[in-house]
């Protein structure tokens, strides 16, 4: 497999120092075994961020490639595991660093991370998120709490949930996946996925040099107030290498045997450790790139040589739920005509009731007794009678 990569680190506009640190194994006799690349970024607000993800990157690449005999996926997580006892036990709890590996052999890549550091899969010009965030804005994104946009303006978009050397234990995700020809593999701290959107990321990779794009890219989230350290590393698969006795992307090999080396497109070596850049001038190599799978955490229950693919497990066969019986339209029917025939017999036998009430005469009120004020008489006239009288004459 032929790889190029291009790697960028900036202090940003508002830091007095990096605490960003990036290493890579992409030549040598360990890069037998797969060209790795680290990217770390060290927790700000804790002392010696920088101190963290710089030892946190060397511990992560000697330690992967002295367990050469261990599968991939378990040999990466172990790495991590190992990484975050040593920074653990270094500053007690005290300091702490975020981090994302991506490991490129056999026709894939097997990533690793634990906070917020991203890996960014471009494939024909379009771009996917691999890795899963671990903080608090980005589990209440998963949970439908909050949409990607509030995530983006929420106040609370800093805080960590999972951090090499914050506790005593360390739960590992772990990626895996086949790649193409032409893919490419972005690496970055939050730094620069704060700052420039996914689809900008595979414009920058796509359309020019991976050189003149880490720089581009680094350029883009300064000029966007460049609030963190930024640190990006990019690599393209030129090549991919098959062989016709091993299935296409196939991780596990034979005991005893390695990975074939990812060849170098040029003669020079990268240096082993970690690769620090205070200042503005790019630290480019060319070398093997990583593919993608995915494992959530590492088996603590049993040796890491032991670890297996969790996607390799048989899966019990899914059983349709059992159809529905079919309705009866004319039962439905016969039930529908019934609720109406009971609703038109509610609604005339309160139109009956009331129309009984209006028809009924109400009793005529009985007159009130009059009540005549004492020493007040009254007396009722009587017609007067004539009676018809004789006058006698009296001779005189």
């Amino acid at each position: 497999m032929h790889l190029r990569h291009a790697a960028r680190t900036d202090v940003g506009k508002t830091r007095d120092h990096n605490e960003d640190s990036y290493g890579m194994e992409a030549g040598g006799e360990r890069a037998a075994s797969g060209a790795l690349f680290v990217v770390c970024d060290g927790i700000g607000g804790y002392a010696s961020g920088e101190v963290a993800s710089d030892l946190a990157v060397k511990t992560i690449i000697d330690r992967f490639y002295a367990a050469v005999e261990q599968p991939p996926d378990a040999a990466l997580s172990a790495a991590f595991e190992e990484a975050n006892r040593v920074v653990f036990q270094q500053g007690g709890g005290k300091m702490g660093t975020t981090g994302v590996a991506a490991l490129f052999r056999d026709d894939a890549v097997v990533l690793a991370n634990a906070g917020d550091c991203r890996a960014y899969l471009v494939r024909g010009g379009k771009i996917r998120q691999i890795t899963h965030d671990h903080s608090f804005v980005a589990e209440q994104v998963a949970a439908g709490m909050l949409t990607e946009e509030q995530a983006r303006e929420s106040s609370y978009r800093h805080i960590i949930t999972r951090a090499i050397g914050h506790r005593s234990d360390l739960e590992v995700d772990v990626f895996r996946e086949p790649l193409l020809q032409s893919d490419i593999l972005v690496l970055c701290s939050d730094g620069l996925h704060s700052q420039v959107e996914p689809n900008e990321i595979a414009l920058a990779v796509t359309k020019v040099s991976l050189d003149d794009a880490c720089r581009a890219l680094v350029k883009l989230a300064n000029d966007r107030g460049g609030p963190d350290n930024i640190t990006v590393i990019a690599v393209e698969v030129t090549e991919l290498t098959f062989t016709p006795d091993r299935p296409y992307g196939q991780q596990e090999e034979p005991p005893g045997s390695l990975a074939r080396t990812a060849r170098l497109e040029t003669p020079e070596t990268t240096p082993t450790g970690t690769a620090r850049l205070e200042t503005a001038e790019p630290q480019t190599v060319y070398g093997p790139a990583p593919l993608v799978d995915r494992r959530k955490g590492s088996d603590r229950r049993g040796s890491a040589a032991g670890a297996v693919d969790r996607r390799a497990a048989p899966v019990a066969p899914v059983v349709p739920p059992a159809p529905r019986p079919a309705s009866n339209p004319a039962r439905s029917f016969i039930f529908w005509m019934i609720g109406l025939l009971l609703i038109a017999a509610i609604i005339f036998g309160a139109y009956w009731v009331v129309f009984q009430n209006q028809g009924i005469a109400a009793p005529s009120p009985r007159p009130q007794p009059t009540l005549t004020p004492p020493g007040l008489r009254t007396t009722t006239p009587v017609a007067p009678t004539f009676v018809p009288t004789t006058s006698a004459t009296t001779a005189p």
